[in-house]
């Protein structure tokens, strides 16, 4: 009789990942350090991004550092702004807040006062479209943090109240002597956007079970984030997987590195411009000056460097100390791993989940190497099945619906198809492995996944056949040699160039939703 589609980790298993999990804290070299972290910021603040950003200065001091494209600045800086700002705020339990703030400090700070003040935060991408905006807007936001250029678009999310970051230094400077600082942190709520795997994008609230740190400290120990090291992290804050790497700097000491830092022009690293070649050199040149141990990337990243590698073969440069390389949010193909496992070793690990479940499974690098399309066996506290659609767990190698439990998985928002239990059925097929691996191989709902993004084909089209003139329009998901898949359109009686198209699909509905072309006629 054949096995079912039922991963779990197994003792051993659980034991390797808390035990290197444990070193990634520093609890080997620096035992004392942690202990401060547990009991300075954790009953204080709770299990959230306040407790990280204030732990951090607490603990680390100015031994660890952010870097971004203002220059580098210690934790223990980045822990005052965050109490300053919060007092400016005062407390806010209960409001709804949302940020929409660029990938550097402003982001952390931000993001640890509103938690301070207790409110219910939702991190905003700068490059939303604007429909979105609009729909995210009808929420009733009572305060929009924003950056200044960006204030046309934080405009459309309403709120009552809305701050650009150019008022925050006034904002903290206008406090009179000893003004308190709210501690309100655990009656805070972080509110996330979904990305569309288990249906259409929807805010889901993050929940605080008991078993949620094991699950972290699990994922910890693939990567190389150890006091005094360098993270550089490349994927926009307001993901979930690259909030999850900022956090794991700040209590892990290691100095962070944000894309921002990178590419310059507002880290255009991240984004999904053209160009392959030169923004993976981009990349390079920094792993190498700032002596990165752990890259956070999504495959799309990865793909650019691996291209630049491949064709230009840069020497050995001093600064290239690369122990740990992490994927997420998309595919990775077996040619990227090559190459990058070919420069330094295996050092590529690959994680998936959902913004719904956090990080469920990884493989960790010797897997990865050997399976590079593998996304790995589940970790600590976490559980995996294929199913059919009635819900039926699937023999092994059957293709099927993937469903995710998780201590770190979440309910929605508004409370509708809330997971109580922790379990999630995803939008995503794939198969379990005879020998006990996860392999995803698409979507079952038509969704492209364009750098970690999701596309919305039909969404698209119909933006399209509302422009006037346009008799026809059709929108398909089609294979991209950098970005894993993207959209392609072709569409009659448009009476606008292709470039005029793609600015009015990138405006209204973002960037993962731009097609890669447009055919005309």
């Amino acid at each position: 009789m054949s096995r079912l589609s039922r991963l779990r980790p197994g003792p051993g298993e659980v034991i390797g990942q808390l035990g290197r999990g444990l070193a990634a804290f520093g609890v080997v070299d620096h035992p004392w350090r942690l202990w401060r972290m547990l009991a300075g910021a954790g009953p204080r603040y709770g299990l959230t991004p306040a407790a990280a950003v204030l732990g951090a200065g607490l603990v680390w001091g100015d031994g660890a550092r952010l870097t971004d494209d203002a220059g580098r600045l210690g934790y223990r800086g980045l822990a005052a702004g965050c109490r300053g700002l919060a007092a400016a705020l005062g407390p806010l339990a209960g409001a709804r807040v949302a940020l929409m703030l660029p990938d550097d400090r402003s982001f952390l700070v931000g993001l640890g006062a509103v938690c301070l003040s207790g409110a219910r935060v939702t991190p905003v991408g700068p490059r939303t479209g604007t429909d979105h905006l609009r729909a995210l807007g009808q929420q009733g936001f009572d305060l929009v943090l924003y950056a200044d250029r960006l204030a046309e678009q934080a405009s459309l999310l309403g709120g009552w109240r809305s701050v650009p970051v150019s008022q925050w230094a006034g904002l903290v400077a206008a406090l009179p002597d000893g003004a308190p600082v709210p501690r309100l942190a655990r009656q805070s709520g972080l509110v996330m956007l979904t990305g569309g795997s288990t249906g259409a994008p929807k805010a889901i609230g993050l929940r605080r079970r008991w078993l949620a740190p094991l699950t972290a400290l699990g994922l910890a120990g693939v990567t190389a984030v150890r006091p005094g090291s360098v993270t550089l992290i490349c994927p926009p804050l307001y993901h979930g997987y690259a909030l999850a790497a900022a956090m794991l700097c700040l209590v892990g000491g290691s100095d962070m590195v944000l894309a921002g830092a990178v590419g310059g022009n507002g880290g255009e690293l991240k984004g999904l411009g053209e160009g392959d070649i030169g923004r993976g050199e981009e990349l390079f040149q920094a792993i190498c000056r700032f002596q990165v141990e752990t890259v956070f990337a999504v495959p799309a990243q990865l793909r650019r460097l691996a291209a630049y590698l491949r064709a230009v073969g840069p020497a050995r440069d001093a600064g290239e100390r690369v122990r740990a390389v992490l994927s997420g949010a998309d595919r990775l193909d077996a040619a990227t791993v090559a190459t990058l496992t070919e420069r330094w070793g295996p050092v590529v690990a690959n994680y998936y989940g959902t913004t719904e479940t956090g990080t469920v499974t990884v493989a960790r690098s010797a897997m990865c190497a050997r399976f590079p399309e593998t996304v790995g066996r589940p970790v600590v506290g976490t559980r995996v099945q294929v199913v059919d659609a009635a819900g039926r767990v699937l023999p092994r190698g059957e293709v099927g619906l993937i469903r995710l439990s998780s201590p770190l998985a979440s309910i929605s928002d508004d409370g509708a198809g809330q997971s109580v239990t922790g379990t999630w059925t995803t939008a995503d097929l794939g198969l379990v492995t005879p020998n006990g691996h996860l392999t995803v191989l698409g979507r079952a709902d038509g969704l492209s996944r364009s750098g970690g993004e999701f596309g919305q084909p039909e969404v698209v089209r119909e933006v399209l056949l509302a422009l006037g003139g346009v008799t026809a329009a059709e929108v398909w998901v089609e294979a991209d040699a950098v970005f894993g898949q993207r959209l392609a359109a072709r569409v009659c009686g448009a009476g606008r160039s292709e470039q005029e198209l793609k600015a009015l699909v990138r405006r209204r509905l973002g960037p993962a939703n731009v097609p890669g072309r447009i055919q005309l006629s």
